[in-house]
């Protein structure tokens, strides 16, 4: 049976989206005001910020992997037993 991407996978993508945009966000300071509030904020929280998010990547995407590879050797126990001929099962 086919699945689709789980929850942890969407949360590993949007996660890197945010990382995506918080790297163009601190390229845009080079060009920016110093003195502007977003500006300021980010020079002083932008290294927590990517660890964060860096560490989001990593959590999110080893758990979305994991949980894949759970579901699918469930899947394939389940199949293994359903092709299981009948009478070779032992009491």
């Amino acid at each position: 049976m086919k699945r689709g991407p789980g929850l942890l996978f969407h949360l590993a993508a949007a996660a890197t989206v945010l990382f995506i945009v918080t790297v163009l966000a601190l390229v845009a300071t080079l060009f920016a005001d110093p003195a502007a509030p977003v500006n300021v904020w980010l020079n002083a929280h932008a290294t927590k910020l990517l660890l964060a998010e860096v560490a989001a990547i990593a959590v999110l995407g080893v758990a979305a992997m994991g949980r894949d590879q759970w579901l699918q050797r469930r899947e394939d126990n389940q199949s293994r037993t359903e092709a299981a001929p009948q009478g070779t099962e032992r009491a």
